[in-house]
């Protein structure tokens, strides 16, 4: 039984690496990014634990596929997430429509301004096989996040602008995803999700928003470009889940 978020992030990794060797086995079957996804959504869902809640509204605007608002009650801290999967090749594991569409990055850009806007920190999640542990470190697991404005500097800056870059390079510095929802024995604190991000503490009033609520959020989204959507009346949406430390 997966009792807290912690657990949660944990299997989510390792269901993601263990579902990614199995496509290895099959010539024809292929998971889906958004399935991957869809897995994260679900799981947090249905944890047990009645502080986490989840909502949803338009990709097009956040350019996110899921959204953690990590809350204490008083100040919020909210984390963006593109998800993308990688493809493991003969020789190296690389990560396809990083610079969605068109090798443009215009996803990449909208999400690191739209996060700049929120005071949100935007980041990647990248859903990879077992295999990727060798090529990207033992610390390595299913799910690993990136800044978004790391994957933007490495990607345009030392790159170029292809839109297929090998996990490796990539990821280099990269944090498994249950780094932001595991403390070891000690509590999770907002101050030191900000050290997990690479924040330092002079950057909380540019980051920590006052707390609001899910139900709070919606009726401001109403007024906002955000426009709230029911979950299932958009083909691409942004999921919320808001977990209580």
């Amino acid at each position: 039984m997966i009792s807290n978020p912690c657990e949660c992030a944990n299997h989510l990794e390792k269901l993601t690496a263990d579902l990614l060797d199995l496509e290895q086995l099959s010539t024809s079957w292929r998971i889906k990014e958004t399935t991957l996804t869809d897995l994260i959504i679900s799981h947090f869902r249905i944890l047990a634990d009645p502080s986490v809640e989840v909502d949803a509204s338009k990709e097009s605007v956040t350019n996110a596929d899921f959204e953690v608002i990590l809350t204490d009650g008083k100040d919020d801290l909210t984390l963006l997430f593109q998800a993308k999967r990688s493809t493991q090749g003969k020789t190296n594991t690389t990560i396809p429509e990083l610079f969605h569409p068109h090798s443009s990055g215009v996803q990449n850009k909208k999400l690191i301004d739209y996060a700049a806007i929120e005071g949100s920190i935007p980041l990647y999640c990248v859903f990879l096989n077992s295999n990727s542990s060798t090529e990207l470190g033992t610390s390595a697991t299913g799910i690993m996040t990136q800044s978004a404005k790391i994957i933007r500097d490495k990607g345009f800056q030392t790159f170029g602008t292809r839109n297929t870059l090998q996990a490796k390079k990539i990821l280099k510095g990269s944090k498994p995803f249950h780094t932001y929802f595991c403390r070891g024995s000690a509590q999770l604190s907002l101050p030191h999700l900000l050290a997990v991000a690479g924040l330092s503490q002079d950057k909380a009033d540019d980051y920590l928003r006052p707390h609001k609520t899910l139900a709070q959020r919606r009726q401001e989204d109403q007024t906002r470009p955000r426009a709230y959507r029911p979950v299932g009346s958009e083909r691409f949406a942004t999921s919320r889940i808001m977990i209580h430390i």
